[in-house]
């Protein structure tokens, strides 16, 4: 049994590095544009929010590192979120031929997903890490707290791929629903703007926000590194199991019609 799991996912990274080969193969820059777009994304979101509008970030105990680094911590945890959340939705439709005629779980196509757009979210971690490392705030310890914050919220972030995977070829509204809540949620999440800039009769509202318990946490082990937010991550942990135990009880109930369907 457990062989039979990891083949299984050799065979999703197997797919993802397929999909993304395949992704970049007709472009001039190829896999530069990993690399390049949060680095513009960066450019952009620190001129519109730090320059033009004045965004000061102020964290906790009043520390002070800039705006651009903190704002690119939790702009790297949006667009893998967004990534995973928007091609996951139509998945099993595009991957109609795989639904159909291959003998191995769909499950993997939902994985190999996450992974492909964990590779370059992997980079801007990086990134991240190094830049920490210039402005003299990277810790060991937030490093390895980081990395904990991570594997919990990739867990996450497959279990809401799963749930989205699952209903996608019944609902066909969908993808305009999961379209209009990505660009919520962007503003809905302290990604441009610290938590202390929120009134705190209104904070609540963004710690209803899942996101948020994947980038204050990582935020704060990253820049400052703390190795809090175990409430945060608990709570993360808590709202991936209920969406895994309700994916997998959803595709156990219809799997068998969903080569029908797709």
């Amino acid at each position: 049994m457990l062989a039979k799991k990891i083949e299984y996912l050799m065979l999703a990274l197997d797919l993802a590095i397929r999909d993304l080969q395949s992704s970049t193969k007709r472009t001039v820059l190829g896999y530069v544009w990993i690399l390049l777009t949060p680095l513009l994304l960066l450019g952009v979101y620190t001129l519109v929010f730090g320059v033009f509008l004045g965004v000061k970030w102020n964290g906790p105990d009043g520390l002070h590192v800039g705006y651009a680094l903190p704002m690119f911590i939790g702009l790297v945890v949006y667009l893998f979120f967004s990534d995973v959340v928007s091609s996951s939705t139509p998945l099993l439709v595009s991957k109609r031929t795989y639904v159909v005629k291959s003998a191995f779980p769909v499950w993997v196509l939902i994985l190999s997903n996450v992974i492909r757009a964990g590779i370059p979210f992997s980079v801007s971690y990086l990134l991240v890490v190094i830049f920490c490392a210039v402005a003299g705030v990277l810790s060991v310890s937030g490093v390895i707290h980081s990395m904990l914050i991570v594997m919990v919220c990739t867990v996450f972030f497959f279990s809401v791929a799963l749930l989205l995977a699952v209903i996608g070829p019944f609902l066909g509204d969908l993808s305009h629903i999961v379209r209009l809540a990505l660009r919520v949620l962007f503003y809905a999440s302290p990604v441009t703007y610290p938590m202390l800039s929120v009134p705190e009769k209104y904070q609540f509202l963004i710690w209803m926000n899942p996101l948020t318990s994947v980038i204050e946490p990582f935020r704060n082990a990253l820049i400052y590194g703390n190795s809090g937010g175990g409430v945060e991550v608990l709570f993360l942990a808590g709202v991936t199991l209920l969406l895994l135990v309700t994916g997998f009880w959803i595709f156990s109930r219809v799997r068998g019609v969903l080569s029908d369907v797709v």
